[in-house]
């Protein structure tokens, strides 16, 4: 058996060292890089050990280490240096144009390029922040009834987390978490006032050891009378008043409990994907003996579980299925049902957690891989921009470099002034870029909604990177120069003056901008497109002017006393066309209901359904249509025994027509007969990127949680300050919160809204310098013709034949440019639109308009700096000859 190898440190470092340093230094300091290698590599893995190593060979390249330049005494020599840069400034000053046109370009893109750092990195962190983030893990679960998958959620059942720490050693913590909105009654100065908690977090004690939310006292959410608010929460109920020890009512279902203010804490931070108001003991609201508090039955809380110290996810995982037979078996075997557990690792929820229950609007992984690209692209154009005016502008340089030459000047001194001015450039773009993103991150945030930690831009790493791309890029546009002018003898260089010193890489590089510039255009519009689309799909419901107020958790009596009220005075405002009420709203998450089948079926033909308990009017002010059948308000309907269906439904329940579901008599998991009376069309009660669900509306007579308003033809602002008016009658003491229908719905596709905005003001920014590299290069090469046209227009030449003469060239690098970009655009497209269930198809249209847009602009810029030079007296061009 072979012995495993020791790891050694990365070479190139080293060798870029003994490159750089003086060798009388070289032997020392290799033997402490090694035993400090050896150091970190017991401490580390081999790959930090190796990051560690480069790092400190990087900080190693200090002046006074650094060994003599070739024809120089001494590296460090002040006054040479002193005079490149003076060298550099005059030059600077000579071009201003071409150089500020450099300096906007590199500060644009590294302005974009820095905020999509920004943006990558929030998106990334959520959750990062927990302590032990590592042993952290959700868990999934996937409904699979008769091997078809039916489900994935994020929910699991309540008896889950107990039963399984009980069962596998490997766990050590589990807590629940359920959010939904409470009312809180707050007692004050001898009033009482009623707010609504929009995120309490019903959780588990150990909730406070797993994550990290500012207060590690487990021990308070012990008692189940006690309350741990926010800051923003507690500063809303109690003002400057100091909340510990106060006593508020909250209000959750059936249950209405007196509870005291134990702790405050902070406000959770934006990257986090538990978002709550308040911390509310989960006993306190499902007590034991409550059959939902520990439920092989009802899935309606979230379980984290942490693992303990060396215990894989896998090994759990392996578990699951024996301890879900433990106790759901019969049941599973009753319907034909599978139910399989996955553990998620917390990190990665907000990215890749897309599923049924979520806690959040999650982010969208594609969407940063994008907008990474986008980032490299946009920097990779300013690169090609200031590559080639630079090396345009150089070439005309060629006798200034061979005089030097001439004069005794090395090339290692030719290539130093070069990079030197190219430093320059590019160091002042760095702090000009960095004091733009300080000026505009407010309004960024305010933008996107999200939280830019302007913190980045003071760690060491970020500086690192802006001090590696700028000495980069200056050796890059350096060499590109300095590999021109070598292949030149001195003696010929004199003449270099008027000659074009195009090389094959710059043209290559020109048709790669031109490439990048309509596969950005090119996806713009297929992105926008799509996301219109969206917005302006026939959901098969009616969302405009639905208004939707959240009621109040009140006791039972006051709650149906004040709904009552509200409703009847609803009635004689005239532009109210309707009004319902439902416990769900469309957009959200959905209850379900198992084992529904015709009573003439077995019960392994059950099936799963999605349901909705709703009031009379509920399809007409949603505006579904009916397809077979009656609505609720058209007979009179039982608490949950009249039912209306969907077309899914039906399919899925065995009748071929809407037609024969009618009048017949289902049964569920729990033996309860309904009888159908109604079939609606399909709407989506979801997102677009999932297909339509088969949907159970319930009827239930009593006013629910979220009542829906259909408002008529007035001005908006003053018929929601009526609602206002004809609430604060029937509510007294209670907050007005309502919410806009199309708005919630909306709410689905908030990352892919930002995503849209971002790819669309960074693609609009990478066209810009795309643009202006082009302006920059054609203002270049007409002024180096300036005596040709001159020529030219002496001996007849017409203004066409001159404008092609210099634009040929720039079309044929579009055209090629072209055929790169065109399959490329293609192929991302196709890639981004298999998340949507319902996508547009990708059409000719844009590839063709896209391609016309950029060559008619180019032909603009390009034919305005040809006239601009055309117009030039040719006596003025030629009197130096």
């Amino acid at each position: 058996m072979k012995n495993k190898q020791q790891p050694s440190p990365p070479g190139w470092p080293l060798q870029i060292l003994k490159l750089l340093i003086h060798p009388n230094y070289i032997e020392e300091i290799e033997g402490d890089l090694e035993e400090l290698y050896q150091y970190n590599l017991e401490r580390h893995s081999s790959s930090k050990a190796n990051w560690l190593y480069t790092k400190e060979v990087i900080k190693l390249l200090r002046p006074l280490l650094l060994r003599s330049l070739e024809g120089t005494y001494r590296m460090n020599n002040y006054g040479i240096i002193k005079n490149y840069f003076k060298i550099a400034i005059r030059s600077l000053r000579a071009n201003k144009f071409q150089n500020a046109l450099k300096i906007l370009g590199i500060t644009i893109a590294l302005s974009a390029s820095i905020t999509i750092y920004q943006y990558i990195n929030f998106e990334s962190s959520f959750d990062k922040f927990h302590t032990d983030i590592e042993h952290l893990y959700r868990v999934d679960v996937d409904r699979i009834h008769n091997g078809v998958l039916q489900s994935q959620k994020a929910t699991s059942y309540s008896a889950f987390g107990p039963d399984a720490q009980e069962d596998i050693s490997g766990i050590e913590k589990f807590t629940r978490v359920r959010i939904r909105t409470s009312s809180v009654v707050v007692s004050k100065d001898s009033t009482k006032s009623t707010y609504s908690i929009q995120k309490p977090a019903f959780v588990d004690p150990s909730f406070l050891n797993m994550f990290d939310f500012g207060l590690k006292d487990s021990s308070i959410l012990q008692e189940p009378n006690s309350i741990i608010l926010t800051e923003s929460t507690s500063s809303k109920y109690f003002g400057d008043q100091n909340p510990l020890g106060q006593v508020i009512t909250v209000i959750h279902g059936r249950y209405e409990l007196p509870m005291e203010v134990k702790a405050i804490i902070p406000d959770v931070k934006l990257n986090s994907h538990i978002q709550f108001e308040a911390l509310i003991p989960y006993q306190a609201f499902f007590p034991e003996g409550d059959w939902v508090s520990h439920s092989w039955d009802w899935s309606g809380v979230t379980t984290y579980l942490k693992l303990r110290e060396g215990v894989s996810p896998d090994q759990i995982e392996s578990s699951f299925p024996q301890l879900v037979r433990k106790y759901k078996g019969e049941k599973m075997e009753e319907r034909n049902m599978d139910y399989q557990f996955s553990l998620r690792p917390v990190e990665e929820i907000h990215l890749y957690g897309h599923l049924d229950g979520e806690l959040e609007v999650n982010g969208n992984d594609q969407a940063l891989y994008f907008l990474g690209i986008a980032a490299l692209l946009i920097l990779a154009i300013s690169w090609l921009n200031n590559v080639n005016l630079t090396t345009a502008h150089n070439s005309t340089r060629s006798k200034e470099m061979s005089v030097r030459r001439v004069l005794g000047a090395r090339n290692t001194q030719v290539f130093t002034q070069l990079f030197m001015e190219s430093l320059l450039t590019h160091g002042i773009a760095v702090f000009l870029a960095v004091a733009v993103i300080f000026a505009s991150t407010d309004q960024i945030e305010g933008w996107l909604e999200i939280s830019l930690n302007i913190s980045t831009l003071f760690q060491w790493h970020f500086w690192m990177i802006a001090m590696l791309y700028v000495i980069l890029g200056s050796l890059f546009v350096s060499f590109d120069y300095k590999l021109i002018f070598n292949q030149f003898q001195d003696k010929h260089s004199i003449q270099l003056l008027n000659t074009n010193s195009s090389i094959s890489i710059r043209k290559a590089g020109v048709a790669f901008q031109f490439g990048i510039l309509l596969v950005l255009i090119i996806i713009t519009w297929a992105v926008d497109t799509q996301l219109t689309y969206i917005q302006n799909y026939n959901l098969g419901l009616d969302k405009e002017k639905v208004i939707v107020i959240e009621k109040p958790r009140l006791s039972r009596k006051e709650g149906r006393k004040s709904a009552n009220a509200f409703l009847g005075k609803l009635e004689n405002l005239s532009w109210v066309k309707s009004h319902t009420s439902s416990f769900q709203i469309p957009g959200s998450e959905l209850g379900w209901t198992g084992g529904v089948r015709q009573t003439t079926q077995p019960k392994e033909l059950g099936q799963d359904l999605y349901v909705s308990a709703v009031n009379d009017n509920y399809i007409k002010t949603l505006g579904l249509k009916l397809k077979a059948g009656s609505t609720f308000e058209d007979i009179a309907c039982q608490e949950h025994s009249h039912v209306i269906l969907n077309e899914t439904a039906t399919r899925l329940l065995g009748f071929d027509k809407p037609e024969d579901a009618l009048q017949t008599d289902l049964i569920n998991s729990t033996d309860r007969k309904q009888r159908v009376i109604g079939v609606i069309e399909d709407f989506h009660y979801s997102s677009l990127r999932e297909n339509v669900e088969p949907l159970m509306l319930a009827h239930l007579s009593r006013s629910l949680d979220y009542i829906f308003i259909k408002l008529g033809e007035g001005d908006r602002y003053n018929q929601i300050d009526q609602l206002e008016t004809t609430w604060k009658e029937s509510y007294a003491n209670t907050t007005f919160d309502f919410f806009f229908l199309d708005d919630q719905i909306n709410q689905q596709y908030k990352a892919d809204i930002e995503f849209k905005k971002l790819f669309t003001a960074f693609s609009s920014i990478a066209s810009s310098l795309a643009l202006m590299g082009i302006l920059g290069l054609s203002s270049f090469y007409a002024a180096r013709r300036i005596k040709e046209i001159g020529i030219r227009k002496v001996l007849g030449a017409n203004l066409t034949s001159i404008i092609w003469l210099l634009s040929r060239q720039f079309m044929l690098l579009i055209v090629i440019g072209s055929a790169l970009a065109i399959p490329t655009s293609y192929y991302l497209i196709s890639i981004w639109l298999q998340s949507f269930a319902y996508q547009i198809e990708i059409t000719w249209v844009w590839f063709v308009i896209s391609f016309l847009l950029v060559i008619s602009v180019s032909w603009i810029i390009l034919s305005l700096q040809t006239l601009k030079a055309a117009s030039v007296n040719p006596v003025e061009c030629l009197k130096d000859e």
